[in-house]
């Protein structure tokens, strides 16, 4: 069965076979890896403390507590503004693994999800974001709708080829686009793409390296040429 998971996923696919027939609770998950969990335990479920969550812990069946605390960031808007990399990048110079974060939602407030288990850890020492003081209070997340911060573009493909995607987004060229793919630069759904050829689908996240992500929101028809035409959501 490993051999039809890349190398990067064969090691967390071995994590998670241990977990077979056995009470668990993850930390939180990438789209790539509740994708895993799913094929290997199908009775997993999923939780990232509200719905529609991008990041999810995933537990056995019979659990009534993922564990997942909620806060909400307040700050001084006139010392600057806050986004998901630098509270991230805050978060993790704490010296706090990822998949302990869950989703950061950015809007009129700002929430960030964490496992319960660093709750304590991250009130006493999270007080900072670059030089901008933050203070942090504890709320319940559950009712929260995050809101796509991307702006809709338009674009034509002559195929929904991986490499074709990119090129058309980014306006470089074919052989840019290649080589961002053969340096494994691309994910997919969270996924280390490295063929070229792969086939981008409606609602697939491509995140790219030194450029940024977006999202595949649909597709509008054909042009005359008959080429695709699509709407992408940049980042």
């Amino acid at each position: 069965m490993l051999e039809h998971f890349n190398k990067e996923d064969q090691e967390f696919v071995k994590k998670i076979r241990n977990l077979e027939g056995k009470n668990y609770l993850t930390k939180f998950l990438d789209i790539n890896q509740q994708d895993i969990v799913g094929r290997i335990i199908p009775s997993a479920i999923f939780y990232g403390g509200y719905e529609k969550s991008e990041l999810k812990r995933a537990s056995s069946i019979g659990c009534d507590d993922f564990k997942i605390t909620c806060f909400k960031i307040e700050y001084d808007k006139r010392y600057g503004e806050l986004n998901h990399r630098n509270i991230l990048g805050s978060v993790l110079s704490l010296g706090i693994e990822k998949d302990n974060i869950g989703d950061i939602i950015i809007g009129d407030d700002i929430h960030i999800f964490v496992a319960s288990e660093i709750e304590r850890y991250i009130e006493l020492n999270f007080i900072v974001v670059g030089k901008i003081n933050i203070t942090l209070i504890k709320v319940d997340g559950s009712n929260l709708v995050r809101n796509d911060d991307y702006k809709v573009i338009k674009v034509i493909l002559k195929s929904f080829r991986l490499d074709n995607i990119i090129s058309s987004v980014y306006n470089c060229s074919r052989n840019e686009s290649k080589k961002l793919i053969n340096k494994g630069f691309v994910r997919v759904n969270h996924k280390l793409i490295e063929s070229v050829s792969y086939i981008v689908k409606k609602d697939d996240l491509i995140s790219v390296r030194k450029k940024g992500r977006f999202i595949f929101l649909e597709e509008m028809g054909m042009t005359r040429k008959s080429n695709y035409f699509i709407s992408v959501g940049l980042y």
